[in-house]
């Protein structure tokens, strides 16, 4: 059985090995101390602007693992009905203390081993299967909440690092020079995702990737007519994404005032990729030598644990450090203008129409900052 020893005051978790017997009263121990215990002292001190240490890091998944379990209900209809239909000799409540702990910290399967006194079979096992739980659990917390505004979210595409197979190497490597997937997200403006994309080599380009959800039969969020995405120069204007003004510069300043307004809205995109990242470890790199399928479940269940805790825990650590302009931004340009990829099949007529509508936000955007000058 594995027991939360408490060091340091009560922030570190270690494993020590009972009876077998013991197993499943402990965990509840563990998990109830955590969810009730932890996880408030985490609450109570997120207000903080400092970054979370490890250890508060380490509680807080820990006790997100009961959370999770316990309070979710479309967690008890994905994630434990299928993880219940797996002859597991692993309570979930661990499975997934294992894959979090993977995840937060980039924990090698040697280490998760040496942590849970378990062997690194059942180490790798138990944690495929949690990543397929997550999988099935994001298909019902990544998606659109409310179109409110004209503007319904951002668009954009971000470099996670990969080990791709033997043979594959130059295809995910990215102008960068690193190898790595391109994962094509949606986020509305409260920082969460609406709709993920993972998967494609990392030389693919950002309006490549769009364009192949957009080509396919797909759950891809079409925003409703009249509203419209924020994107970058790297994809198209046409009906439904709106892009800055290219060489604004030359162009006068109710364009200039239209890009930087424009860049203010859009980089919520820029902060929740590096809330993602600053959170999770694993997807900063480098990444074990993983099948590609576990690979990009392992982008797709951070992603759905990223929604989880926006929902549940908006006020913790990581999401204020973002709100108050203090996280690393991810600052990935999709590269050069692909003029043969268009993203939606949109007649000239259309295209015309939409560019006239950015002119004319553009010009009531600098004429309503004139009068307020005045």
């Amino acid at each position: 059985m594995y027991f939360a020893e408490r060091r340091n005051a009560g922030q570190r978790c270690a494993f020590v090995r009972f009876d077998d017997a013991e197993r499943y009263d402990y965990i509840e121990l563990i998990m109830e101390e955590l969810r009730y215990g932890d996880m408030n002292r985490f609450r109570n001190s997120s207000s903080s602007n400092d970054e979370p240490s490890d250890d508060d890091q380490d509680a807080l998944l820990l006790g997100l693992a009961a959370e999770l379990i316990l309070l979710h209900p479309e967690a008890e209809r994905t994630i434990i009905t299928y993880l219940k239909t797996i002859k597991k000799r692993v309570e979930i409540e661990e499975a997934l203390a294992m894959a979090l702990v993977m995840v937060s910290h980039s924990a090698r399967q040697r280490v998760l081993a040496e942590r849970f006194n378990r062997s690194t079979e059942t180490i790798n096992r138990n944690v495929r299967e949690v990543l397929r739980g997550l999988c099935m659990f994001a298909s019902q917390i990544i998606r659109p909440f409310d179109y409110d505004q004209d503007a319904v979210g951002a668009i954009d595409g971000t470099h996670i690092p990969a080990c791709p197979p033997s043979g594959h190497q130059m295809a995910y490597t990215n102008r960068h020079g690193f190898q790595s997937q391109n994962l094509l997200a949606v986020c509305d403006f409260d920082m969460r995702f609406t709709y993920i994309y993972a998967g494609w080599e990392g030389s693919a380009h950002d309006a490549r990737v769009l364009d192949d959800a957009l080509s396919h039969p797909s759950d891809f969020p079409m925003a409703p007519e009249g509203k419209y995405y924020l994107v970058d120069a790297a994809y198209k204007n046409v009906p439904g994404f709106l892009p800055p003004y290219k060489n604004a510069a030359r162009a006068g300043p109710e364009k200039i005032l239209f890009n930087t307004r424009h860049s203010e809205l859009r980089n919520v995109i820029e902060r929740t990729f590096g809330v993602l990242k600053n959170r999770f470890k694993f997807l900063k790199g480098p990444v074990p030598n993983f099948y590609m399928t576990t690979q990009v479940n392992v982008v797709i269940a951070c992603c759905a644990l990223h929604n989880f805790l926006r929902l549940h825990q908006p006020g913790d650590a990581h999401f204020q450090l973002a709100e108050d302009g203090n996280v690393g931004l991810e600052h990935q340009q999709g590269g050069g203008e692909l003029p043969h990829v268009q993203p939606l099949n949109a007649s000239r007529a259309e295209v015309m129409a939409w560019k006239a509508r950015r002119d004319a936000i553009a010009t009531e955007m600098y004429g309503a900052q004139r009068r307020r000058r005045r």
